[in-house]
């Protein structure tokens, strides 16, 4: 959103690391030319934080973990900035996506909830159980929805994959288009995304629009230590074909 970007002020930098999304690292290109560098650092801030004394090798394995995350995870949904939960060093890091898509005017009054339940997957065909489908609430953003489904992960024979999905419909803010606010969280160990639904919570009723000038939070933290950038726009639209429309 123009002018506007998403941003989680008051989330707890003791478990949540922002993820760089390009290389070199814009505004800090000399510091942190590849995502292995940035890696080397955050991993030593994020044990230099802890309670815990590292044994031999588990720097350098988180940093061979954050390197991999900067790889990889920004790929799944393009357009995105990524957080991680990782409470601890020693913890399998959780990405989490935050991101926003417009919608089409027309459809602000009548399909509203249609569309958040497509960008949710409440209604996912391929859901190996009825996902859980529940109203929440945002003080800053209103009422959404949050759904947890399960699909079968054909990479990994069929193995459950959960997924947690909030998403928020918004008329316009100072006059900007409609928009729909989302937070999308995965992971293929179902006891891992368990074990964070009270953190995501916390999250999800953080996540507000601020403006992009300034001084506010970047969706960083002290454990990465230059700031991952504001939230871009993915392509594409949150508006699902409408019933009946031809292909």
């Amino acid at each position: 959103m123009s002018g506007l970007r998403l941003s989680t002020p008051h989330r707890d930098p003791a478990r949540w690391v922002g993820l760089p999304t390009e290389w070199p690292l814009p505004g800090f290109e000399r510091e942190f030319p590849d995502a292995a560098t940035w890696a080397a650092t955050a991993a030593r801030a994020i044990w230099d934080d802890s309670p815990l004394t590292p044994r031999p090798a588990e720097v350098a394995g988180l940093t061979d973990v954050l390197t991999y995350a900067a790889h990889h995870f920004p790929g799944a949904f393009p357009g995105f900035e990524v957080l991680l939960h990782l409470p601890g060093p020693r913890d399998d890091p959780l990405p989490v996506y935050l991101g926003d898509l417009t919608t089409d005017p027309e459809d602000v009054e009548d399909r509203a909830h249609e569309i958040l339940r497509h960008l949710t997957g409440a209604d996912d065909p391929y859901a190996v159980e009825p996902p859980v489908v529940e109203e929440f609430g945002n003080p800053f953003l209103g009422q959404g929805l949050r759904v947890l489904r399960y699909t079968a992960d054909d990479r990994a024979g069929g193995a459950l994959l959960p997924c947690l999905r909030y998403a928020w419909h918004l008329r316009g803010i100072d006059g900007q288009p409609a928009r729909c606010a989302c937070l999308f969280a995965l992971h293929p160990d179902p006891a891992r995304l368990i074990a964070a639904l009270d953190d995501l919570d916390t999250l999800a009723r953080d996540l507000r629009y601020e403006a992009a000038t300034g001084t506010g939070d970047d969706l960083s933290g002290p454990a990465a230590p230059p700031p991952p950038g504001r939230t871009r726009t993915p392509a594409g639209s949150a508006v699902p074909p409408r019933r009946g429309a031809s292909d």
